[in-house]
């Protein structure tokens, strides 16, 4: 295959996969590099070399990513008969990496809760509202490593308060059940509570805004800043900052690493991939 037909196989590639815009032109400049950088599909000696070192160029993080998603993408031209054979067997694969300090330290962990907690003692009903939300959503990430997106896409229909039991999708597509711990649970029926004052008919988001819309990334990130400065931390970070905070708890703990890629619900039992 020349340059341009892979470029656009690519670009018809990520168009499918359902990725954030953002996300698109990530996966698109690593897989990119990887195609022009190491001589991807040209059978060049050097090119299991070539590869090798783009991908140490990289974070460890988005070594990970780049070398799944160029895994996929040469499964798909496999598929599409773009590909006579996968050139993936002369790239090692990448070791799981976690990388150190991209959770909160513990202190830094406490006094975030601490103040989770004094924003849900307000009387002002919108304000508590959106407050307690947030403490929710903290809390299913912390507790259980719950995806952003997930979250932000999850539907009442998803959860059964009978058995505590979230019903969800892994990003592969793969069906996944997750038994909520007490205290998730309560905080999940006092929030389905409320959101049954506030959903209009038919809507079928679990956390949804006091105009019974569900609740968007952005919202999210600005009340995520709002605690954190409130707490006295700087910096840029989100709430998917508490997944990796909980990855590296259950690290302290002595579990492994694939037991907590499981737990986190990566599907090829990789860390350093989200």
């Amino acid at each position: 295959m020349t340059s341009p037909d892979l470029e656009k196989s690519l670009s018809e590639f990520l168009s499918c996969q359902g990725f954030f815009p953002r996300t698109n032109a990530i996966h698109r400049q690593h897989v990119l590099g990887l195609i022009r950088h190491a001589y991807l599909l040209a059978d060049d000696p050097l090119s299991s070399v070539n590869c090798a070192s783009y991908l140490n160029s990289l974070r460890p993080v988005a070594r990970v990513r780049a070398w799944s998603v160029l895994h996929k993408f040469c499964l798909w031209l496999y598929e599409e008969g773009k590909l006579a054979k996968s050139p993936l067997s002369r790239i090692p694969r990448p070791r799981a990496v976690l990388q150190p300090h991209l959770g909160f330290h513990r202190d830094q962990l406490m006094r975030i809760l601490e103040v989770l907690e004094e924003n849900t003692k307000t009387r002002k009903v919108i304000h508590d509202l959106g407050a307690f939300r947030l403490k929710v959503m903290v809390m299913l990430v912390l507790t259980h490593g719950l995806r952003v997106g997930s979250l932000l896409n999850l539907d009442r229909a998803q959860f059964d308060p009978a058995s505590g039991i979230l019903w969800m999708e892994t990003r592969s597509g793969r069906p996944r059940s997750i038994k909520l711990s007490e205290d998730c649970q309560g905080l999940m029926l006092r929030w389905i509570s409320w959101r049954e004052q506030l959903a209009a008919a038919g809507e079928p988001a679990m956390f949804v805004t006091w105009k019974s819309e569900r609740v968007q990334h952005a919202t999210v990130g600005q009340q995520i800043k709002k605690l954190l400065n409130k707490a006295g931390l700087s910096g840029q970070a989100g709430l998917h900052q508490f997944r990796h905070t909980m990855a590296e708890l259950m690290l302290e703990e002595g579990k492994t690493l694939p037991e907590i890629a499981n737990y986190l619900g990566h599907y090829n039992g990789l860390l350093g991939s989200g």
